[in-house]
């Protein structure tokens, strides 16, 4: 019997004695490296689960890769004083690192959140982000932006990035770019977003809504010192329910602005719609219990092949209001469009009004596919664009065929009953999501929704078709 508790009190001493047990540390020198146990207090290099705090005052440098996590809700890197990276760090499973007010943390080396960083990357309101190096945001994870991020290396954003209550925060940057996959704002919060530098929307923006004042009730995004330009989609909740009916919400201010959202409304529930309207320095939402009909109700439009070569475009509208007219955009690639016509509008107009334009130089340099949009122009300036059409070469007599256009994921691709070669797919910002070599069908099911170009060839022919992912 007493063998035995002695090997039971040994076991439970050496297994006990194995324990790491998270703490705080604290950095107690002026200035210093990570990786001294002596700079900190308690005593110790920071263990991953380890709740980390830079003092105001004190300068941590860090030299050698840190990994950060498990630690729960304390597991945050705080920084009051300077943090620099000169090596990687990497957050994941509910860590976090923290620019508080007056904190600075510079990037020279790498960041990266990857899935289940709950916490997530703060610039808190007075904390600074200097990211020279590259700055890394995976789905789920997230970056608050209440203080100022000053960006000249790379920031690759997956994830989410927003604000919570604060309208001083600031991405400063040559221009930011939201890709495909990423969003910015964060659903049920009030957001007040700043881009000194531009910013190009390829994923999604999220708004919340409610009747107000911007930054207060609803969100507001505000781009200076460069162009809005608009892609990707529009997303916006009536996160109280207390929005009301014919209120218009101006919740994004730019110098200069291209493109239109892929969606022009959103469902924001209990029979309210809101609507967007695009000006020429501010976006605004219109709040209804209907669809609001845009300044010129566009009933049709269409694209044939004539005999000779050339397209024969043809539109029709119902009613028109303020309308100087049509811009008519010719595009080769179904993303880069150019000016090719104008056709003047009715102006107003209550009754049915039918337009016609010809594109004599459709098929230059034996183009497959050309596609066309149009261009709406207010006599005030705004301007809201079509849909977009296309027109397939058929004197060229191509024997290829991409099927069906709007898809859920299966996609048919022949050339005369047989393999095509090679199958390519292309997301909005020109990336290659997708290929596949000697196939009749292509699985797009597992990319994220939106518009594609799907390129296919089969011995000297080449076919690009616009796909629509749902």
């Amino acid at each position: 019997m007493k063998i035995f508790t002695h090997i039971f009190f040994i076991i439970v001493f050496v297994f006990t004695s194995n324990v790491a047990f998270a703490v705080t540390k604290n950095f107690n020198v002026t200035s210093g490296n990570w990786n001294v146990a002596g700079n900190w207090s308690p005593s110790g290099v920071p263990a991953s689960s380890d709740e980390v705090i830079i003092p105001a005052g004190r300068t941590c440098t860090i030299t050698a890769n840190v990994a950060h996590a498990t630690g729960g809700a304390n597991a945050v890197i705080t920084v009051r004083g300077t943090l620099i990276i000169n090596a990687s760090v990497t957050l994941t499973e509910d860590s976090g690192l923290y620019a508080e007010n007056g904190g600075v943390i510079n990037n020279n080396g790498t960041i990266v959140m990857t899935t289940n960083a709950d916490q997530g990357l703060w610039a808190m309101e007075g904390g600074v982000i200097n990211n020279a190096g590259t700055i890394t945001i995976n789905n789920p994870s997230y970056c608050q932006l209440e203080g100022t991020i000053n960006n000249t290396g790379t920031f690759t954003n997956n994830g989410f990035i927003g604000s919570l209550y604060a309208a001083t925060n600031s991405f400063n940057s040559s221009r930011y770019t939201n890709p495909s996959f990423g969003t910015v704002g964060i659903p049920a919060n009030v957001d007040c977003l700043h881009f000194t530098a531009g910013l190009t929307n390829n994923g999604t923006i999220d708004f919340d809504v409610n009747s107000g004042d911007p930054c207060a009730q609803y969100d507001a995004f505000e781009v200076t010192g460069g162009s809005m330009i608009f892609g990707g989609f529009f997303s916006a909740a009536d996160f109280t329910g207390n929005a009301q009916v014919n209120t218009d919400l101006v919740v994004m201010t730019y110098p200069s602005r291209t493109g239109t959202f892929a969606n022009s409304y959103v469902d924001l529930g209990n029979g309210k719609y809101a609507n967007v309207s695009y000006g020429a320095t501010a976006l605004t939402l219109k709040i209804r219990s209907t669809i609001l009909p845009l300044p010129v109700e566009l009933t049709a439009f269409d694209a044939k092949i004539t005999k000779t070569g050339k397209t024969h475009l043809t539109w029709a509208t119902a009613s028109e209001h303020n309308n100087e007219g049509f811009e008519i955009e010719k595009s080769t690639d179904g993303t880069r469009f150019e000016k090719i016509g104008f056709v003047a509008g009715a102006g107003n107009s209550s009754e049915k009004k039918e337009y016609a334009f010809e594109d004599a130089s459709a098929f230059e340099r034996s183009v497959q596919v050309v596609y066309y949009r149009l261009r709406q122009v207010d006599h005030d300036g705004a301007y809201e664009y079509s849909n977009i059409v296309s027109v397939k070469n058929t004197l060229g007599n191509t024997n290829i065929k991409i099927y069906p256009t709007t898809t859920t994921g299966l996609l048919t691709v022949e050339a005369q009953g047989a393999s095509v070669d090679v199958v390519t797919v292309v997301n909005q910002v020109g990336q290659v999501v997708l290929t596949a070599q000697k196939v009749n069908r292509v699985d797009m099911s597992a990319l994220p929704a939106g518009l594609y170009l799907v390129q296919a060839q089969a011995a000297q022919e080449q076919l690009t078709e616009r796909v629509f992912k749902q």
